[in-house]
């Protein structure tokens, strides 16, 4: 009769501590939470074909539906926009400026920016207006 010894260490599933959590959160016996995290690690190497494999067709129609992300169409909002009217008497002292030393301006899309052209150069003026400090 031969008997052999096998020197390497057993595998490790998981450390104490997960084993005495899942032992506490389920009150179940180590080597049962010991078996839990083992099928676990089997199920996590499994491809969803083999997972599902078992599962009747109501089983996996209940699956389909609790996955499908039922995200509602957002239409979008149109908001008009609050003209700022210092905003825009400022920016329009700059551009009559500008004209005035030569640049060649662009339309005004808006209050806030302001395209120019001086000297073969191309320029942008962006005016902000920020919120009064917290006190």
């Amino acid at each position: 009769m031969k008997i052999t010894v096998h020197t390497e260490p057993p595998k490790v599933l998981a450390t104490p501590k997960e084993i005495f959590h899942l032992m506490n959160k389920l009150g179940c016996t180590r080597q049962e939470a010991i078996d839990i995290i083992r099928t676990d690690k089997q199920i996590d190497k499994m491809t969803v074909a083999e997972a599902t494999a078992d599962l009747s067709k109501e089983q996996k129609q209940a699956i389909k539906t609790a996955t499908i992300t039922h995200t509602k169409e957002r239409k979008p909002v149109k908001r008009e926009r609050k003209i700022d009217a210092i905003k825009k008497r400022f920016i329009n002292g700059i551009r009559i400026y500008l004209e005035g030393c030569g640049a060649k301006v662009e339309p005004l899309k808006n209050e806030t920016d302001l395209h120019f052209n001086f000297e073969n150069e191309h320029y942008s003026l962006k005016l902000t207006k920020h919120r009064p400090p917290k006190k």
